[in-house]
């Protein structure tokens, strides 16, 4: 009887988890591996909200922890203690309580959001990661390369480039040039830079270069940065020249 009543639960609690698949929770704001500045963050995601505001048995719940060195998020997420809970959350965005200590500067974290059905967690999101930017270490300004340009350029009044890509995993090329407005190319090389020494760089969120365009010549104008940073993979950098 016992077994028969164990079976029965486990799959009613089967059906249950498959009920809601239908509302998956995917996270948005701020962005996985992404470098932030402010302490207070806000959090920001997506689901199906009115799904869960019209049920009194469901709800949300948001959970903060540190990442430690050598961690992954999902083992961070799943063993380190809550610096940040918060139960019984009814919207998709929720913000650091002042109230609580500041994030550390220079530190990276791992938040994750789960839905819940009379108490249980029936769902989870992905656990992502951020950083807290530490100006101690990151002492100029470094412009993202990004995968599409916006038609924005950023305006150089020295000729050098702190550049920043974000760390996907992947080993990365350093195939570098700079291409004035007829098209012309010149290669470029590309000077790493670790900005946080107490982490390994496989953990940093970003990696950071600094390019020296002294030795180009380049008269003030209109350039792009071209970075074949993988095989068919090309990132870009506009800029203005002063």
């Amino acid at each position: 009887m016992k077994l028969g009543m164990t079976f029965f639960f486990g799959f009613m609690f089967s059906t249950l988890l498959a009920q809601f698949e239908n509302i998956p929770i995917s996270l948005s704001i701020p962005f996985d591996t992404d470098t932030i500045e402010t302490v207070n963050p806000t959090f920001v995601w997506q689901c199906n909200l009115s799904a869960i505001q019209n049920d009194p048995r469901l709800s949300l719940q948001f959970a903060l922890v540190k990442l430690e060195t050598d961690q992954t998020p999902s083992e961070a997420i799943a063993t380190n203690p809550t610096i940040c809970f918060m139960d019984g959350v009814m919207s998709s965005s929720f913000s650091y309580p002042s109230a609580l200590e500041p994030l550390e500067k220079g530190r990276s974290y791992v938040w994750q959001v789960r839905l819940l059905f009379n108490q249980q967690i029936v769902q989870v999101s992905e656990p992502w990661k951020f950083t807290i930017a530490n100006p101690q270490l990151i002492r100029h300004q470094f412009i993202q390369a990004r995968r599409k340009l916006d038609g924005s350029a950023y305006i150089i009044s020295e000729p050098l480039l702190y550049i920043m890509i974000k760390n996907e995993g992947k080993n990365i090329d350093t195939n570098v040039w700079i291409v004035n407005a007829s098209n012309e190319k010149q290669a470029l090389k590309l000077k790493a830079v670790l900005v946080d020494e107490k982490q390994p760089s496989k953990l940093l969120s970003n990696f950071y270069f600094v390019a020296d365009m002294s030795e180009l010549d380049l008269e003030n104008g209109n350039y792009t940065l071209k970075w074949e940073a993988t095989k068919n993979e090309w990132l870009f950098i506009n800029f203005q020249l002063n």
